[in-house]
């Protein structure tokens, strides 16, 4: 089984450090992504091999009309959010906005990332989402 999953959040939100613990990288050296990246994942199961394609998209607003052919060939859509910075918050309807514009139905996972860190969008907020 495939799916084609896309990782999509602002900047420095923890996307390609979610993308380097899965593949067993170490997620404490990151460059921030530049365009998009592309990685496979596969998993052994009972029922057979799960292959994840990854679409790690970066995260600057302005450029997600470049990305709008890996979202809309995705089946899954991973919205990252850094919890500890509350202009962050303001952004992510954006991002919800352009995976429903382009994908009828999407399963769309909001990924609440820097919980390690103090949390300023309270959880309220963000089950409001």
């Amino acid at each position: 089984m495939n799916s084609s999953i896309c990782l999509l959040g602002s900047s420095n939100s923890g996307k390609t450090s979610f993308v380097n613990k899965l593949i067993n990288s170490d997620p404490l050296f990151n460059s921030p992504t530049i365009g998009v990246e592309y990685t496979s994942q596969y998993f052994k199961t009972t029922d057979g091999i799960i292959t994840w394609n990854i679409w790690d998209c970066g995260g600057f607003y302005k450029c997600l009309n470049i990305f709008s052919s890996y979202i809309s060939n995705s089946d899954i859509y991973l919205v990252f959010l850094d919890i500890s910075r509350p202009i962050r918050y303001q952004e992510i309807d954006n991002y919800f906005k352009i995976i429903n514009d382009i994908k009828y139905n999407p399963i769309i996972l909001l990924v609440c990332t820097k919980a390690d860190l103090t949390q300023i969008i309270d959880d309220k907020k963000i089950n409001n989402i």
